[in-house]
């Protein structure tokens, strides 16, 4: 997710358009949580990662690396999130 926080940064600087920024807008509230990719459908996930710049070879390795177990047990894991000690 820090690597997308990164890229949405860099978009966030380069878009010009009404419609870019809200888009900017929207990933950047969705960002907040680090399990979004989790709750939400596959071909908005996509977009997203199309949108920050993914090149199209690499959005599905990308997908599959957001929501893997590892990813998964990191954002809902509370013993992973630092909720319990």
């Amino acid at each position: 997710m820090d690597h997308l926080r990164e890229l949405l940064k860099q978009k966030e600087n380069e878009v010009t358009t009404s419609e870019d920024i809200y888009k900017v807008n929207i990933i950047k509230d969705l960002f907040a949580d680090d399990g979004i990719f989790f709750k939400m459908n596959i071909y908005t996930a996509y977009g997203i990662l199309y949108f920050l710049g993914i090149p199209k070879e690499e959005i599905e390795n990308t997908y599959m690396s957001l929501t893997s177990a590892e990813e998964y047990m990191k954002t809902s894991n509370p013993y992973f999130m630092g909720l319990v000690e």
